[in-house]
């Protein structure tokens, strides 16, 4: 009987499957018939479970952390997250997973209901249906579809929104940053989003960061985004000379933008251009629709901020520009509000700056190593 179910909950998300979805990860490869289904829809599969039902697929003890270290277009998951002890941990790695999208069954718990039937039946977590699609969300999956079964069992296509965005900001060459970068910030923008505050970017070049924030953060939250939208300011005496001589590039007309491109402090009309970048990206016709404001000068003469700040991406590359972004920033930083340091590796400056503020101010704030430096108030 439950080999039945899941043969006839595959044939329902066989439709759903992307056309444009070459490969494929099916993290509970139950029944050789379900396993086949899957199989002839693409051209790559990998089949896992967590238990041996003699199909052949890999065996990973999702329960012992195991995952597979692999990336497909569609990620399949069935009859399978149910039984996961760490559900958030499993959702987090499947996300992960997924370069476009998830289709994933899971029979939901009702808000505030009796989880003994669930627990006899061996389900180790107790998810609604909206938990689930909130915790998918935040993980940059936004739904496409979803259906209930008979058994009441839902179905959700997933997209993989933030990918979507990564992709195209880095395809339109509007970003220094690389693809993990991106997916930190934005994962930032998403544990924030539920807290009292703004968002805050200084240093915006063409746009391409602002564009993954305002993206995924909920659309009434301000984002303010402080540049000089021209020629970058030279740095001071505590710059070192990786600093200058990268300045002296500059000044002198040798730095090449992105791809070949103009670099973007050479261009007229900066501001004008990434407005339009913004627009495009979100599909709007003025950034504030998006609540997204944009200042232009020196952050000493503009970095004006009264209200509280939830988040603050910080990529403005010399000291000085740096320890004034961070000292009228952190003071209205609210509890679990974030600050990601983009040049802490790149320059000497901007580290500089960063050990100098926080050297004693340690014990108040959590320090995390990503792609980038992301600074936690606690």
């Amino acid at each position: 009987m439950k080999d039945a179910c899941i043969i006839k909950t595959v044939r329902q998300i066989l439709p759903l499957i992307s056309k444009e979805s070459f490969s494929i990860l099916d993290l509970g490869s139950g029944t050789k018939e379900s396993n086949e289904l899957l199989m002839n829809a693409a051209v790559e599969y990998w089949g896992v479970d967590y238990v041996n039902s003699g199909n052949a697929a890999v065996i990973e003890e999702y329960n012992q952390g195991d995952f597979p270290n692999v990336q497909a277009d569609t990620v399949v998951c069935v009859n399978c997250l149910e039984y996961i002890k760490d559900a958030d941990a499993f959702l987090e790695k499947m996300c992960q997973s997924g370069r476009r999208e998830i289709l994933l069954s899971y029979l939901a718990a009702e808000d505030g209901g009796d989880c003994s039937e669930r627990e006899r039946c061996g389900y180790q977590n107790h998810l609604s249906s909206d938990i689930l699609l909130k915790k998918l969300r935040q993980m940059g999956f936004l739904p496409d579809r979803t259906e209930k079964t008979d058994d009441g069992t839902v179905l959700f296509r997933m997209i993989n929104k933030r990918r979507q965005t990564i992709d195209s900001v880095r395809r339109n060459r509007l970003t220094y940053l690389e693809a993990a970068a991106l997916w930190d910030l934005m994962e930032a923008a998403a544990r924030t989003d539920d807290l009292n505050g703004c968002i805050i970017e200084t240093g915006c070049a063409l746009g391409g960061s602002g564009i993954c924030i305002a993206q995924e953060k909920n659309q009434d939250k301000p984002l303010f985004i402080y540049d000089v939208f021209g020629m970058i300011p030279a740095p001071g005496e505590h710059d070192g000379e990786d600093v200058k001589e990268r300045y002296r590039e500059i000044k002198q007309g040798r730095s090449f933008g992105i791809g070949g491109d103009v670099y973007y402090g050479y261009q007229e009309n900066l501001l004008e251009t990434v407005k339009n970048s913004f627009c495009t990206a979100l599909g709007i016709k003025d950034p504030r629709e998006s609540n997204i404001t944009f200042i232009k000068g020196l952050f000493e003469d503009t970095l004006i901020c009264k209200e509280p700040v939830a988040l603050a991406h910080i990529d403005c590359d010399w000291y000085d520009s740096v320890l004034v972004c961070l000292e009228r920033i952190v003071p209205l930083l609210v509890p679990g509000g974030i600050l990601v340091i983009d040049d802490y590796d790149h320059w000497s400056g901007c580290r500089q700056a960063v050990d100098t503020y926080f050297q004693d101010k340690k014990e108040r704030f959590l320090f995390e190593k990503r792609s980038r430096l992301h600074i936690i108030k606690k």
